[in-house]
């Protein structure tokens, strides 16, 4: 294969959407910026990546994953093997790469998929850029960290735990579908959910769902239903049960496609704390209520709340807490006088993708150096 003028950039990432929609707004950007630049991507054979890239215009190349656990298991020796296996056909895919064009960059935003390829690209001399969602430094991309030329960020406090290293603070790069001005209706089950009666409640336990949110808000439901219009994201083998108290005023999904919107457009939000959904409400500033997962990595998703609270004043209820408060309570407490209304932050919001900038800027200074 002949070596051409071409410039690549290939992506690695995912497992979850935490790590995986950082990756697609940048591909988004440099597509809409038309950089010249070719994309690639490698992920997993079966993630949450796997179905979103491929259905982009771009190349998307399958390897094998492994997880790597903190404890002891069996399935730690069979995914040895694994990860093994995937930094043989990472080393495959980016020699072709490498062959292929003049100028290569690798940019991984974490998950165990992000291993293999990173450590293909340092053996291969092929530079790597990396970004770090969450307040504390994750496993695979702490050993990404040992190989990459520039990290970054999307909290300060996570550069206190990558000392001596090329670290930027970008923040966390969210889809550009959060600037975009609200439509004028969004129908859920024939409820027109933008022109409501009542307040929006939009409550999430994540893409699967939380048991500890759902049994509190199912003993809630009368109650807040009086005053609200309750959006739930449940989770697809939470949906039987939720649907047993579906109403006019409480609408149970088992996943919501529509996310963005509700963020945007609900008077309260109760959710868990992941990197992503964190990163999105504080892009569009929006004060929500958060019950981070208290088995989370490094107890990553209180940290990620906090910095919230720091930042907005969102409250930030603990699982045992939460467990014990009766759910109105928790709800009431939540203050709305000090939050924007939905017309002020629309005004606020006109180029605030502040990240996107950081990182494609980043991008573009490589491939016009290199």
């Amino acid at each position: 294969m002949q070596k051409n003028e071409t410039k690549k950039i290939v992506f690695t990432g995912g497992g979850s959407g935490g790590h995986l929609f950082p990756a697609v707004a940048l591909i988004d950007a440099i597509i809409e910026k038309r950089f010249d630049v070719t994309i690639e991507y490698i992920g997993s054979t079966n993630g949450i990546e796997s179905k979103i890239i491929k259905d982009k215009d771009i190349a998307y190349h399958s390897i094998q994953t492994g997880k790597l656990r903190r404890y002891l298991s069996f399935q730690n020796l069979l995914d040895i093997f694994r990860l093994i296996i995937g930094i043989c056909q990472s080393l495959i895919i980016l020699i072709k790469i490498k062959k292929s064009c003049n100028r290569c960059l690798l940019f991984s935003t974490g998950g165990f998929v992000s291993i293999p390829p990173a450590i293909a690209a340092k053996i291969l001399g092929i530079p790597q850029y990396m970004h770090e969602q969450t307040s504390r430094l994750g496993l695979a991309n702490k050993i990404n960290s040992m190989f990459a030329a520039k990290i970054y960020t999307s909290f300060g406090s996570t550069a206190k735990m990558l000392p001596n290293k090329n670290v930027t603070l970008s923040g966390n790069p969210v889809r550009k579908e959060l600037f975009a001005p609200l439509p004028e209706k969004l129908m859920i089950d024939n409820i027109d959910v933008i022109q409501r009666s009542k307040p929006l409640l939009f409550i999430t336990g994540g893409g699967n769902g939380s048991e500890l949110i759902n049994h509190a808000v199912f003993n809630s439901i009368e109650q807040l239903s009086q005053r609200y219009l309750i959006i739930h994201q449940v989770g697809e083998k939470h949906l039987t049960e939720a649907i047993k108290y579906k109403s006019n005023s409480y609408l149970p999904l088992a996943f919501a496609t529509e996310i963005i919107t509700l963020f945007k457009t609900a008077d309260i939000i109760l959710s868990r704390a992941g990197a992503g959904t964190v990163s999105e409400l504080l892009a569009i500033k929006k004060r929500s209520i958060f019950v981070p997962l208290k088995i989370a990595q490094q107890n990553e998703q209180y940290h990620n709340a906090m910095e919230a609270h720091e930042k907005l004043g969102s409250t930030v209820i603990q699982e045992d807490s939460f467990s014990t408060t009766p759910l109105p309570s928790i709800i009431e407490s939540f203050s709305l006088k000090q939050s924007e209304t939905n017309l002020e932050r629309d005004k606020k919001l006109e180029n605030q993708n502040t990240p996107i900038e950081i990182l494609t800027t980043a991008i573009r200074n490589y491939f016009d150096n290199v």
